[in-house]
């Protein structure tokens, strides 16, 4: 089985290191040294291939650090995944975050086991969110218009009036 690379980057050095090395015990990952910026994250990542970075929400210049990261680089290589680090901030900064290329978010309270989950999910292109943030998304995502001139980047323009109904009942949290 091919590990999956992960770096962590976080404001806090502590935090970083523990993370860092509790994820180095998982045999499926492959770890390397946690930084503390976005400037030490660039210069760690020039000529590594990463599959994940861990990116704390609260460093200056982090969104810019995800958006330039997760551009296709060369045609064989996949671009980094990025999942977010802390606190879940309203729906609109998770969408503007979706749409610069973050595939994950996930609290630092949140378990080990969980953090786990969302790397899995997230390496195989799947998003991750937690779930107080997914219905407030959604409904963000559904009351935007996709008319807009980038509409077939609207991750909501492919769905039929149907499905868009549906998805309106999920986020309400209504079943039918």
């Amino acid at each position: 089985m091919t590990q999956i690379s992960v770096v962590v980057i976080d404001g806090q050095r502590t935090f970083a290191d523990a993370l860092a090395g509790r994820l180095s015990a998982e045999t499926s990952l492959r770890v390397l040294p946690a930084v503390e910026s976005v400037a030490s994250a660039r210069r760690l990542l020039v000529g590594r291939h990463v599959d994940i970075a861990l990116l704390d929400t609260g460093l200056a210049e982090g969104m810019r650090l995800a958006t330039e990261v997760t551009r296709p680089r060369a045609p064989a290589r996949h671009p980094v995944r990025v999942i977010m680090l802390g606190e879940v901030p309203e729906a609109g900064r998770i969408v503007e975050a979706l749409r610069a290329g973050v595939t994950g978010w996930v609290r630092k309270e949140d378990s080990i086991e969980h953090l786990l989950a969302a790397v899995q999910r997230v390496v195989r292109d799947e998003i991750w969110l937690p779930s107080v943030a997914v219905g407030p998304v959604l409904r963000l995502l559904l009351h935007q218009s996709p008319e807009r001139p980038a509409s077939r980047n609207h991750p909501m323009a492919t769905l039929t009036p149907r499905e868009r109904e549906v998805l309106s009942y999920l986020a309400d949290g209504i079943g039918r």
